[in-house]
């Protein structure tokens, strides 16, 4: 039984790289209730908790939105979905 466990464990963490953009879109446009592609970053934050699959820790994903918040802005204090869903993707790749 110990090493069922751990092979799931180990699965899980396979899982992490094989997170798409489109899955990630997928989410975070549960959270634009607006419909017009922005999220706040409290938003982000609690969609990228939705996506466990990042293998992110709470801090690194609080850490990730804030980098985020800047480079993903519309100006108006919203991030990008599609720009944050980029980034996101290519963060899930490194992990």
């Amino acid at each position: 039984p110990t090493n069922e466990a751990q092979v799931s464990v180990t699965e899980t963490s396979k899982t992490t790289k094989t997170l798409s953009k489109e899955e990630i879109v997928s989410v975070l446009k549960e959270y634009d209730g607006s419909g017009l592609g922005v999220l706040t970053t409290k938003q982000c934050l609690a969609a990228m908790r939705d996506l466990s699959q990042t293998g992110m820790s709470d801090s690194e994903c609080q850490q990730f939105v804030q980098s985020a918040s800047s480079t993903c802005s519309d100006g108006n204090g919203k991030i990008k979905m599609e720009e944050f869903a980029n980034q996101l993707a290519l963060e899930v790749k490194k992990k």
